[in-house]
């Protein structure tokens, strides 16, 4: 150990290319770290890692080797420490000069006790995020990724070293599962930027999240630190999506911390981080005659032009800090407006321009002026908006919607403040009257994106946590099902006066992706079937939300009306994976399988709570009755749309037997009234046949005609007080049969005429089509002994066919 600790400092003062090795600095297997001084001034200082004589030289110079070539592949990367020179052939000492970094590593900086403010920590996480990107677009991983790996320069200069250990897959290979996964990367980079923000390490597991300790945070930070730290590797968001977050939350943040804010690679016009303007101030000719609203690109204005005519500007400054930026944001949103120009629920843009005011640079956007108020500011001058009212404003949004989809564009941003009215509300003239004529405008195409962009993912949390989708909260691709959700919690706000969820905005952001929205209260605000259109918009899952604009436009047309569809009511029997496990079943099961009840009431939560707030314990005998009779006049309506969809009809049935009448009945029993109880009772004993009918119904459409026939007679063994529901159902067996015999008594006559014409092969075809259509047709009696038939004379057909003709003579 002497002798080589001899041999290392014997080769300081000596010179290697054209530094001069004036101290050891630090040592690695099989490697001597050297301060190197240039010996002339043109050339920068390096670190020097040489390879001396020894029993580590062989791996020593292996490292070097790899360390060398994987910088060469990364390259450029401005942050990664940079390869000045190399002579890995050299002898006796292979060596390699590598930028020098003075400030040291983060982690000497931790263990001197050095805090980091908000923005020195986020000036560090963007040079991580910036290495991360470029080495997992080249296949490079880190596995040793830590505050030793992070040296830290003047100025804010942030380099990542350790590329001796890092580990590199072959472009078309498939993601590591191993400790040295894009993944584990990304999760260190979580534990790196959590110990600079809460100066403790995070716990293993689930760690606290940042809030607790550092109520200030911005929530979007929060949220990706622990989706960062998160134990499932697929929530983690790529490098490129954290740069990206990471920079819109400098950019929006305080002001940076000079020695650690990176230095700026860019030439273009810096913005300013805040641009106000005055009443009277002139920009391109336009004269500011108020502010109408900020937001997270900027502050709108309202201006006036030489003409007299009036205009909203947005100004860019707050989100941007270069001009090229601003451009680039700015015209996607006029792009994606004018894209669904000329509709009357869309507010028109059009177009952006650039000028100064006081010498500083401003960016802006040119749109329509809208004389109304916003509805956020109509509900909370005027509480919950009327009912008519309201249902009038959501067809008109949600047409605006549908036509924003048909554009290839998804909005992203709907909410109350996004939405404005084109007339001014008169104090003195009724609300509801007012509100009827309006028509509302959707505004704001900020964050908006086109549906064929390539990229699958969300580029950063973007969106106003309260009214965001589940989709958009995580960080996934939005499409047009995230803009359904968000106008369902934009309607929720109108009817209600508040958003589904409130306080905190990471408590927010949690419970849009975990919790039920709190729909019980709607039934009494909104009535039966404007409850079930929002609550559909509030699913979770997009898939079980409506497919499109055009879908939930026509639900709300016919909601209220006897003409509503039950069809809308499918999403119930999806509901049993959709709201479980977060992806839809193929095909319906059946409503017979009693393992599908069992899971389509544990997936029936949200409907039970719908429907269970009719049946909140009521001393009052006059509100219970008043409820028995709602529950009558839904069986009514259920009893009349059994025949059109019998699964969702059924999971209501359920849900009103085993949820709602017991509740009803121990409130009639805690009053003795034994009128009300007798009701109930008979309203359970229909609920329970109206359940057998439909699966009779359910039976029927798939052709299961034995069970549907058993079920049938079951039914009439035990009685019916809805005699006349039976009596359609039976008919409808009865149809449906005597379809299925009429059908086979035509492809009988089809096969027949193509067994005379000797076309075996095609008759054989025509069998199998009948069999498709009607797989269970063997369950009928009678059509069994035509199908038996029907088949032996295919195959005595076949058979002569198979016979070999006589020979001439015979």
């Amino acid at each position: 150990m002497e002798n080589a600790a001899q041999d290392q400092a014997a080769l300081v003062g000596s010179s290697i290319d054209v530094w001069r090795l004036e101290r050891v600095v630090g040592r690695r297997p099989g490697q001597v770290l050297y301060y190197g001084r240039p010996a002339g001034g043109s050339v920068t200082p390096a670190l020097l890692a040489v390879v001396p004589p020894g029993p580590q030289r062989r791996e020593g110079t292996a490292r070097l080797r790899r360390e060398v070539e994987l910088l060469r592949h990364a390259h450029p990367a401005e942050n990664l420490v940079g390869l000045l020179a190399e002579g890995l052939d050299a002898a006796p000492y292979p060596w390699a000069a590598f930028e020098w970094v003075p400030g040291g590593s983060l982690a000497e900086a931790l263990s001197a006790g050095r805090t980091f403010s908000l923005a020195g920590a986020l000036g560090i996480a963007t040079g991580i995020f910036r290495a991360l990107t470029i080495l997992h677009r080249r296949g490079i991983l880190l596995p040793r990724l830590s505050p030793r790996t992070i040296l830290l320069g003047p100025k804010g200069t942030v380099r990542l070293t350790g590329l001796a250990d890092a580990l590199q897959r072959p472009p078309d290979a498939a993601e590591p599962t191993s400790a040295g996964g894009v993944a584990e990367d990304l999760r260190a980079a979580g534990a790196i930027l959590y110990r600079l923000l809460s100066g403790e390490d995070p716990a293993p597991g689930r760690p606290l999240p940042l809030s607790s300790r550092l109520p200030d945070i911005p929530a979007q930070l929060d949220v990706l630190v622990a989706r960062l730290l998160a134990e499932n590797p697929a929530s983690r968001p790529e490098a490129a999506a954290c740069l990206e977050i990471v920079g819109w939350l400098r950019s929006r943040g305080p002001t940076a911390d000079p020695d650690t804010e990176p230095e700026q690679h860019t030439t273009d016009t810096v913005l300013p981080v805040s641009l106000e303007l005055a009443v009277g101030d002139v920009l391109d000719g336009y004269v500011v005659e108020r502010e109408l609203g900020r937001g997270g690109m900027g502050i709108t204005y309202a201006v006036r032009d030489d003409a007299g005519q009036r205009y909203a500007l947005k100004v860019a400054g707050f989100r941007f800090r270069s001009a090229q930026k601003a451009r680039e944001q700015l015209r996607r949103d006029a792009a994606h407006a004018a894209a669904v120009a000329g509709h009357p629920c869309v507010a028109r843009v059009y177009g952006l321009g650039e000028t100064e005011v006081r010498g500083v640079p401003v960016v802006y956007l040119r749109s329509a002026f809208v004389a109304g108020p916003s509805l956020a500011r109509l509900v909370e001058q005027h509480g919950p908006l009327p009912l008519p009212a309201l249902r009038h404003l959501w067809v008109r949004v949600a047409e605006g919607l549908e036509a924003i989809h048909q554009a290839g564009v998804v909005h992203l941003d709907l909410k109350p403040g996004n939405i404005l009215l084109d007339r001014p509300i008169d104090p003195d003239r009724p609300l509801e009257e007012q509100l009827l004529a309006a028509t509302p405008r959707v505004i704001d195409f900020g964050i908006s994106r086109r549906l064929d962009e390539d990229s699958e993912t969300a580029t950063a949390l973007e969106g106003t946590p309260f009214y965001m989708s589940p989709e958009q909260c995580e960080g996934l691709r939005p499409g047009p099902a995230a803009d359904i959700y968000t106008l369902g919690t934009t309607f929720f706000h109108l009817a209600t006066g508040a958003p589904p969820f409130a306080g905190e905005q990471l408590a927010v952001l949690s419970q849009q992706v975990t919790s039920p929205p709190p729909v019980a209260e709607l039934p009494g605000r909104l009535g039966y079937h404007l409850s079930l259109v929002i609550s559909r918009c509030l699913f979770k899952d997009p898939q079980a939300r409506y497919p499109s604009a055009g879908d939930l436009l026509a639900d709300l047309r016919r909601a209220g009306g006897r003409d509503f569809p039950r069809r809308t009511l499918e999403f119930l029997r999806e509901r049993e994976h959709l709201f479980l496990s977060g992806r839809a079943p193929r095909r319906a099961p059946p409503s017979s399988s009693h393992k599908f009840l069992r899971e389509r009431r544990a997936g029936c939560a949200e409907l039970a709570e719908l429907l269970a707030a009719v049946a909140r314990p009521d001393p009052s005998p006059k509100a219970l009755r008043r409820r028995r009779d709602w529950i009558a006049e839904l069986l009514d309506e259920l009893r009349e749309s059994l025949l059109d969809d019998p699964h969702a009809t059924r999971v209501e049935l359920e849900v009103i037997e085993r949820v709602v009448l017991p509740r009803l009945r121990s409130a009639a029993e805690e009053l003795a009234d034994d009128e009300l109880i007798a009701d109930l009772h008979q309203a359970a004993r229909t609920a329970c046949e109206l359940e057998a009918l439909c699966d009779v119904r359910a039976l029927t459409l798939e052709e299961r005609w034995r069970g549907a026939s058993a079920a049938l007679a079951r039914l009439e063994e035990t009685g019916s007080t809805n005699r006349l529901a039976r009596v359609r159902v039976e008919r409808d067996l009865d149809q449906r049969l005597a379809e299925l015999r009429w059908d086979l008594r035509e492809s009988s006559a089809r096969i027949d005429g193509l067994l005379a014409d000797g076309q075996l092969e095609w008759a054989r075809q025509e069998l199998r089509s009948f069999e498709r259509r009607h797989p269970r047709a063997a369950e009928v009696e009678d059509v069994a002994g035509d199908l038996a038939a029907l088949r032996d004379r295919l195959s005595t057909s076949a058979a002569a066919d198979d016979d070999p003709p006589p020979a001439a003579g015979d």
